[in-house]
């Protein structure tokens, strides 16, 4: 039964999206970052009046880094009155999580965000095989790959929340046309590499003041996943036995990463010119954001994460068509993917594990859908949680429902592989180091001799000197 309170978070959102909306309802792009920040401070509100018919039973907190998972937090409170869930924010909830202190009463009882498979956390999760089988939550329910990489010495320490994926763009010709996406996949395999990104720029040939595509823009996300699907295998460094020497905590694969430059800079040779090039054109033409450009015929491809896709316009999107960026069957997982565990040192457990089971329920999970809508919170975040989410019916049958886009190209399971894990500072050292390293050496002359791998371990190490902040466990 409803509770009142909950029906006073429902207003009271509504009342919040509406007003940081105002006048420039038109352009939500604008006001993103206000609406998620008065949205959240709305539903922490709602969640404590939705609680305050609850006289008995347990408080779990719930520490996150992802605002979105309030709407779960109040719709569970409101479901029954025997456990209520409390959520807290922490923008760095890694960071956050690593400084916890060892008092059960201290700590939150569990938490949701990104990150959480860095090694250095994983000891203060608890083992959730208990959860599964005859407490209710079914295995085969999960995308397998990231279900199987929540594991860690074969106990299940995180289960898979949500995640988002790297598409390429490209403007949507009529059937009709004398320009149709000749070798485009089929629907039922969405997926689309550098091989048939090439094919694709050899039949559709850019005209005057355009240009196909290049990796060093306007999505710099890009090049990192091309990297990565090319063998440079970044990852958080696991074996630590020359901490005495050495605390980086990245590693890398030098023949990947001498294969990436080489490959970068015979792809910009061969189909825009020069890096000079690109750089006059993306300084000329390149202000507006990546799908404009490519809706207006400015650019043939482009790279966007899915989490943004899926928020334009349905006007936007009609124009645009969309595949996964995915090499050797596997499709583009970013990084930000969420998961969810139980510390082992807290309190409240039992209001967890009860949320936990509901929030896994496809049917809660599509009324969660349902309630965006209502809420207009679909305008401002994707998905649940803020990504296609971990059960493969939910993205696989419902989200198309909401998403009419996706209809008959839904991430397909056996391509949904989980990305390498990262340290724990990874976000900083992505954007200031390895991502402007890729863009400098992939723009550089192609007769440059020195070792790619060489030169990109002397920054490192010249970058976390300036850094020390970074290096693992400090």
């Amino acid at each position: 039964m409803v509770s009142h309170g909950d029906a006073l978070g429902v207003h009271s959102v509504r009342r919040v999206i509406r007003s940081a909306r105002g006048p420039a309802a038109s352009k939500p792009a604008a006001s993103k970052p206000a609406l998620r920040h008065l949205l959240f401070c709305a539903a922490t509100l709602a969640i404590l009046a939705s609680s305050c018919s609850i006289l008995r039973g347990q408080t779990a907190t719930l520490l996150t880094d992802t605002p979105e998972i309030l709407v779960a937090a109040e719709m569970f409170n409101a479901s029954q009155n025997k456990h209520r869930i409390l959520v807290k924010h922490e923008e760095n909830l890694v960071l956050r999580l690593s400084q916890l202190g060892t008092s059960p009463g201290e700590n939150p009882t569990f938490v949701l965000g990104k990150g959480l498979r860095t090694a250095s956390l994983a000891d203060g999760f608890l083992d959730l095989d208990y959860l599964f089988g005859r407490l209710g939550l079914g295995r085969e329910s999960f995308y397998p790959a990231l279900l199987m990489a929540g594991k860690r010495e074969e106990k299940q320490l995180l289960v898979p929340v949500s995640f988002n994926a790297l598409l390429l763009l490209s403007r949507r010709i009529p059937a009709t046309g004398n320009f149709a996406n000749l070798d485009m996949p089929a629907a039922q395999n969405p997926l689309l590499g550098m091989d048939g990104l090439r094919r694709n720029l050899l039949l559709q040939k850019a005209g005057e003041n355009s240009m196909g595509f290049s990796p060093r823009w306007p999505d710099m996300d890009f090049l990192f996943h091309f990297a990565q699907s090319r063998g440079s295998a970044f990852e958080e460094k696991i074996d630590r036995r020359d901490r005495a020497d050495s605390q980086d905590p990245l590693s890398w694969n030098n023949e990947g990463l001498e294969r990436t430059v080489k490959e970068l800079r015979n792809y910009i040779a061969e189909f825009n010119g020069s890096a000079e090039k690109e750089d006059i054109f993306a300084f000329r033409y390149l202000s507006a954001p990546p799908y404009k450009n490519i809706e207006t015929g400015r650019l043939l491809f482009g790279a966007m994460d899915s989490a943004a896709f899926f928020l334009l316009a349905p006007v936007v999107k009609g124009k645009l068509r969309f595949n996964y960026f995915g090499e050797e069957g596997a499709l583009t997982v970013k990084e930000d993917i969420r998961y969810l565990g139980i510390l082992k040192k807290s309190k409240g457990r039992l209001a967890a594990e009860r949320f936990i089971l509901w929030f896994f329920d496809p049917e809660n999970q599509a009324a969660m859908l349902e309630r965006s809508k209502i809420l207009r919170i679909s305008e401002s975040s994707f998905g649940i949680a803020g990504g296609f989410s971990a059960l493969k019916d939910v993205s696989g049958s419902i989200f198309p429902k909401y998403y009419p886009e996706l209809s008959g190209s839904t991430p397909p399971p056996d391509a949904v592989k989980p990305p390498a894990i990262m340290p724990l500072h990874w976000e900083r050292i992505k954007g200031e180091m390895v991502v402007p390293w890729l863009k400098n050496a992939a723009g550089r002359d192609q007769a440059d001799e020195d070792s790619a791998a060489e030169d990109f371990a002397a920054q490192f190490e010249s970058y976390m000197k300036k850094n020390p902040e970074l290096r693992q466990g400090t």
